[in-house]
């Protein structure tokens, strides 16, 4: 695997660059949240009362609702979101992405995969809105898994003691990241995108939440 850099630390703030002055909260509502924004700031993507939604917030009075279950992620233009929806025939929890033309569409799930109590659950897409990362299972043991639709739903490499996930890819698609079982609880765990993977020490607790747009630059935590 390639060495990239790698910033994790313990708590991760951020640094607001812009006066307050001016700055705006608005407030949607009660057992609303926000899970993801584009990169130019114009688009957000959540979950709420209605299911999964996206708003252009500059330009539109209200979120606009997609149903499923949940929007967990969304592309660089706002176009492609990623969630989870209730498999009609399952009755059970599976990853989806969603677009406008296609509406939700199942990514399916792995071949050993029990439900416990989904069969899987996406977390991230590319900014193309070409690869999908997350969790499905082996049995009811973690696995990650990395979606196209040119491959469909691919097992991650299982490292250390099994229960992986894969939260969070890279904007560019270039590398994969999100925890294993370590020795005693989640590590850190990257993989690349031909499937392989690894730790960097099993002995340390923390996992992976995000990156740069290259790929350059980890976001996570990590301790002894």
């Amino acid at each position: 695997m390639t060495h990239r850099l790698i910033a994790l630390a313990a708590l991760a703030t951020l640094a607001w660059s812009g006066s307050v002055v001016g700055q705006e909260f608005i407030t949607l509502a009660p057992t609303t949240w926000v899970n993801d924004i584009t990169p130019d700031g114009t688009v957000v993507a959540g979950t709420g009362p209605g299911g999964g939604f996206y708003w252009r917030w500059q330009e539109d009075p209200a979120p606009t609702y997609i149903g499923g279950n949940d929007a967990v992620a969304l592309s660089d233009d706002g176009s492609v979101l990623v969630g989870c929806i209730q498999d009609p025939v399952l009755d059970r929890e599976v990853a989806a992405r969603w677009t406008e033309a296609t509406g939700w569409v199942s990514l399916g799930w792995l071949p050993n995969a029990q439900s416990c109590p989904s069969r899987s659950n996406a977390y991230d897409v590319s900014g193309d809105g070409t690869m999908v990362v997350g969790l499905s299972w082996d049995g009811c043991s973690g696995r990650g898994f990395l979606w196209t639709a040119a491959t469909g739903m691919q097992e991650l490499t299982n490292l250390v003691n099994g229960n992986n996930r894969a939260s969070a890819i890279a904007g560019n698609g270039s590398i994969i990241g999100g925890f294993a079982q370590g020795s005693f609880d989640r590590t850190p765990a990257l993989w690349d995108t031909d499937l392989t993977g690894s730790v960097y020490d099993a002995d340390l607790v923390g996992e992976i939440y995000g990156f740069s747009e290259d790929g350059s630059i980890i976001l996570g935590n990590l301790s002894g």
